[in-house]
């Protein structure tokens, strides 16, 4: 089925990323393995997939949600997506 989901979710789900730890090299693999490992825990209480969880974390979808729930998340988000927000996000549930 199909998930609908709601601004406060987006912020929610954004609030639970977990945080870097640096620029070197094994921190940044161990930070992969955590928000790979995080958004698995996470999915299905939301009924999303992994993947759109971390999309949610890297800033391509729910962008316009998070940034006004966060000030400081220019520096967290990644990607150039935007998403309006009446906009609500349709995904898969595995």
């Amino acid at each position: 089925g199909r998930t609908k989901l709601m601004p406060k979710d987006a912020v929610t789900i954004w609030s639970l990323k977990p945080t870097e730890w640096g620029s070197k090299p094994q921190q940044s693999t161990r930070l992969s393995l955590r928000l790979v490992s995080r958004s698995k825990q996470i999915a299905p209480r939301f009924g999303l997939t992994p993947k759109a969880v971390r999309d949610i974390w890297n800033g391509r979808t729910w962008r316009s949600q998070t940034m006004k729930a966060d000030n400081s998340s220019a520096s967290r988000v990644g990607g150039s997506g935007s998403v309006t927000s009446q906009q609500e996000l349709s995904v898969s549930s595995s």
